[in-house]
């Protein structure tokens, strides 16, 4: 079994995926990174004629609730709580960003921001960050980490409980404002359930 990212380059920087068919570019001129399993897949086919098979998690990993954390649940719930407030305001043209204002304890605080001081940029990780030649994360990492990941998620079966709410949220489909104001109530109503602070 091989396991790669989907950003693998070669000795002289060109992606992997870039050797198949399926490389594109997005609306921004960003290359879009996929296909590199097939292409390697192809690759120790011919090489070594052995059986191959390529898997992409792509999606499927992202969005696993398997994987999620309080934390993520929390603060996701946090965030579509900020993003339907701000559109029953009439807010327009902004984008809900998390803003840390401790580490220690761990707490965020969600905010407004206007697309455009974001659409198209890109936040890296800091390099002192990165050690081991570039094989491995130092402890500054970690502590950046580590409070997004170190509670685990106990409340798999609230999903279930909750799966009628999450359905009509997805009927309204924000046809109006009393929509609006409808699913701002039903995501407060869940999030009390749920016993998730607000921070308001």
């Amino acid at each position: 079994m091989v396991c790669v990212s989907e950003g693998i380059s070669d000795a002289s920087g060109t992606f992997i995926c870039e050797y198949g068919d399926e490389a594109m570019v997005d609306n921004f001129g960003h290359k879009m990174l996929t296909g590199c399993g097939k292409v390697l897949e192809n690759f120790i086919r011919h090489r070594f004629g052995v059986k191959v098979r390529s898997v992409e998690l792509n999606v499927n990993q992202r969005c696993s609730g398997m994987l999620a954390s309080e934390t993520d649940i929390e603060e996701a719930a946090e965030a579509g709580q900020k993003g339907v407030e701000a559109a029953v305001a009439g807010e327009t043209g902004k984008m809900v960003a998390f803003e840390r204002v401790q580490t220690e304890p761990y707490r965020m605080e969600c905010r407004l921001v206007d697309v455009n001081e974001v659409c198209n940029l890109e936040k890296k990780v800091p390099l002192e960050w990165i050690t081991g030649h570039g094989s491995d994360v130092g402890q500054e990492f970690l502590d950046y980490a580590r409070p997004l990941i170190k509670k685990e998620n106990q409340n798999a079966p609230w999903r279930m409980e909750f799966r009628n709410i999450y359905t009509e949220i997805a009927d309204l489909r924000y046809k109006d404002l009393q929509n609006m104001e409808k699913c701002y109530i039903l995501i407060r109503n869940m999030r009390e359930r749920l016993n998730v602070r607000t921070g308001l």
